[in-house]
């Protein structure tokens, strides 16, 4: 399924670009990092793809018939990752706040 970047920054932006930026290295060495973002939201197991030349919308595993159910979290993780230039798969977990990332 195609889903679009923010289109508005989230409250969920600026802690997910600060935090990514910061452990890059350790996300593209393969390992996984954790970010406790604010409690709820939708749970989320998703694979994503970053694609260079597209700065319109990311692909996903996810399969739902209305894309407006997607996890704002994982939305805005994609779109930091999109904006940093970190292109590929990734497959990231979201629970009560709790943001898991790692590259596929």
């Amino acid at each position: 399924m195609k889903i679009e970047y923010l289109k508005r920054k989230s409250i969920f932006f600026q802690p997910l670009k600060i935090f990514i930026e910061n452990n890059k290295e350790k996300l593209m060495a393969g390992d996984k990092i954790t970010i406790q973002l604010k409690e709820g939201g939708y749970v989320g197991n998703v694979i994503i793809c970053i694609e260079k030349n597209n700065n319109t919308f990311f692909n996903t595993d996810w399969n739902n018939k209305e894309s407006s159910y997607f996890p704002v979290r994982i939305k805005a993780t994609a779109t930091v990752l999109s904006k940093l230039n970190l292109y590929g798969s990734f497959y990231i977990t979201h629970k009560n706040g709790s943001l898991t990332l790692n590259i596929c």
